[in-house]
């Protein structure tokens, strides 16, 4: 299942199934108006009979447009899908305010310029492993809208939750110390509010996040064992005197 729930993309998208069955669930906007606690939400059942739903298979191709909250599922083991989005001529990514910030933010969290490393083949991250980012080429975010955030790291953008846990997570991570998987896991997932929603941070969905960024090579996972000193800093105490909220670009 998509590890960050029913979500909103800002472009439309075309699936293309390589391998195995794919099943989308889709909301109209209007409904996810009228029905703010699907956002973000993992536990979704009870708005399945609202649901648009398409199975597929591999050679089979799924279309959605922007303004639909959708979330993937595996209707059977494995599925190797390709993803193809487009925005409107009219308002491209280039013409958008919001674009021209992606792009900076892009340019802040590469190496060298337009030098941008290509993702690593995807590891499993198991509670035990340690991960350090490299505190030279920090992780970035944009908020954007919807409880999102736009992640940047090594050149690469991806969405996620827009929560305050979210945004403490990677400015510890910023910090380049070695931090356990466990200890993140615990630390930050749980029930989190914006506004008037309040949605769940499953740990797997932050395994996930985590597994994005090694395979992004912004964290690396360190074999040695750490300090009793780096796991503190994990700590429930570090995370309520953290007075750490989203960057705005």
């Amino acid at each position: 299942m998509t590890p960050f729930g029913v979500h909103k993309d800002d472009k439309s998208a075309f699936q293309f199934i390589i391998a195995g069955r794919k099943k989308m669930r889709l909301w109209s906007s209007e409904f996810v108006e009228r029905n703010p606690e699907i956002r973000c939400a993992h536990n979704y059942e009870r708005f399945l009979d609202n649901a648009i739903t398409f199975e597929a298979e591999a050679g089979d191709a799924m279309f959605w447009p922007e303004s639909y909250w959708h979330v993937g599922e595996s209707s059977e083991g494995l599925s190797i899908c390709l993803s193809i989005g487009f925005y409107d001529a009219e308002e491209s990514r280039a013409e958008t305010e919001l674009g021209r910030n992606l792009d900076r933010l892009i340019q802040r969290t590469s190496a060298r310029a337009n030098d941008y490393p290509m993702p690593a083949v995807w590891q499993e991250l198991n509670d035990e492993d340690t991960v350090r980012a490299d505190s030279r080429f920090p992780i970035e975010w944009l908020f954007v809208e919807d409880f999102r955030v736009t992640v940047s790291a090594n050149g690469h953008i991806f969405p996620f939750l827009a929560d305050e846990r979210i945004v403490r997570l990677l400015e510890l991570l910023n910090t380049g110390k070695a931090l356990r998987a466990a200890d993140l896991l615990t630390e930050f997932s749980g029930s989190a509010r914006y506004d008037e929603v309040e949605f769940d941070i499953d740990p797997e969905g932050l395994r996930a996040l985590l597994e994005k960024l090694l395979s992004l090579r912004a964290v690396a996972k360190r074999e040695t064992e750490i300090s009793l000193y780096e796991q503190a800093i994990v700590s429930s105490s570090y995370a309520q005197k953290s007075n750490l909220y989203v960057q705005k670009v």
